[in-house]
């Protein structure tokens, strides 16, 4: 599972959408997980293993953009970025399990790296944006100070 597949998932919801809409498209993501699920039964070893880690990060990823669309906020855009790369991080892992040994501990110790190296990244894009708002709002508040200093002491 790529992380373009992971995102596309994501934003193939859309946003504005009712109660009677957001109901349906949970159990819309509720059927392709059972669809997924029931296609990897199919298979055998550690395919089915990657299989079953792709399709539940496809319903994570699924779920939280669907929150994020409907009830838009930081903290559900955070909360999808985080299933994005939670989804990515469990499926590399499970991919490492047709290795053994030492291979498999080096990839999943390079999985497990990658993956905190983005969540660091993704925490430090949401510091820089929160950063940037209150600098915005500090802004327009000692802009606002200053208009009103000009108009008290405007004769």
């Amino acid at each position: 599972m790529n992380k373009h597949e992971v995102t596309g998932a994501a934003r193939d919801i859309s946003r504005n959408m009712s109660k009677a809409e957001h109901k349906t498209a949970r159990e819309d993501i509720a059927d392709q997980y059972k669809s997924d699920k029931s296609a990897c039964k199919a298979m055998v070893g550690n395919a089915r293993h990657v299989c079953m880690a792709e399709a539940k990060g496809r319903r994570q990823v699924a779920k939280a953009g669907l929150e994020a669309n409907y009830r838009p906020s930081e903290k559900h855009q955070h909360e999808l970025n985080t299933a994005i790369l939670d989804a990515a991080y469990a499926t590399a892992r499970e991919k490492c399990g047709s290795l053994s040994g030492d291979a498999k501990d080096v990839c999943r110790n390079e999985a497990k790296g990658a993956h905190l190296a983005a969540k660091g990244e993704a925490k430090l894009a949401a510091q820089a944006i929160i950063a940037s708002a209150r600098n915005v709002a500090a802004e327009a508040r000692r802009n606002a100070a200053a208009a009103n200093r000009d108009v008290v002491s405007a004769p």
